[in-house]
């Protein structure tokens, strides 16, 4: 079974946070510059920096067009989570095989 790192499972919910509401005008810089440092630091474990991708261009579009204006269900977070958890499990599967 695939163990991912449990920095991971933190920018797993810090994507679904970003994808539903942006941080304040305030702190929206301070924010997305933390998050595209992880997302291209080496040092950082595959699926935390591919979390932390997908974090940081979901940031990007929630700024830019604001809040959502309804509420996400439970489907729709079950599916982001789903579709997280693949692309993270190919970066931790392909990618360090094919540098190989």
């Amino acid at each position: 079974m695939l163990e991912i790192c449990p920095a991971a499972k933190g920018w797993e919910l810090f994507y679904l946070v970003a994808s539903a509401m942006p941080p304040s005008k305030d702190y929206v810089g301070l924010v997305s510059e933390y998050v595209h440092t992880v997302s291209h630091n080496d040092s950082e474990e595959p699926s935390v920096r591919a979390m932390a991708q997908r974090t940081w261009n979901s940031l990007k579009r929630s700024a830019k067009a604001g809040p959502r204006k309804t509420v996400c269900d439970l489907l729709h977070l079950t599916f982001n989570l789903r579709i997280s958890l693949t692309y993270v499990a190919y970066i931790c599967l392909v990618v360090p095989c094919a540098s190989s």
